[in-house]
């Protein structure tokens, strides 16, 4: 479901005259994907092109009206958070923590008119340069 935008628009006539009406209709999707790069990496790629490269899976994919974050990050942080959150005490290039499993069975309930909650991509910027 895409939230439409309307504007509607004065229109001066060629001809002179009275100001006529023109609605402009606007489908505006609800996927969002925030981005956090670290300050260290900033310079290796921009937000625009992460959300691009992140946008066109989800397009590929079929995938729509969805919210994910995307962190970019150094092996320290994904060392900490695979140790605290998977049990594994080392880094690895990219953790994933999914909100929508197991939300079917839960108590815990989206408002319907929201995106749904795909969770947080946490990647190693320093795993993938190698």
């Amino acid at each position: 479901m895409a939230v439409c935008l309307v504007a509607f628009v004065l229109l001066t006539p060629i001809t002179g005259g009275d100001k006529m009406p023109l609605r402009i209709e606007i489908a505006m999707p609800k996927t969002r994907v925030d981005i956090d790069v670290q300050p260290p990496f900033k310079r290796a790629m921009t937000k625009t092109w992460l959300r691009q490269a992140v946008t066109a899976v989800l397009e590929a994919e079929k995938i729509e009206d969805v919210e994910l974050s995307l962190l970019i990050t150094d092996d320290d942080t994904v060392h900490r958070l695979n140790r605290t959150y998977r049990g594994i005490d080392r880094t690895t290039d990219v953790l994933s923590f999914a909100l929508g499993e197991g939300l079917e069975t839960s108590a815990f309930v989206l408002p319907p008119d929201q995106p749904r909650q795909l969770g947080e991509v946490v990647n190693s910027y320093n795993q993938t340069q190698r």
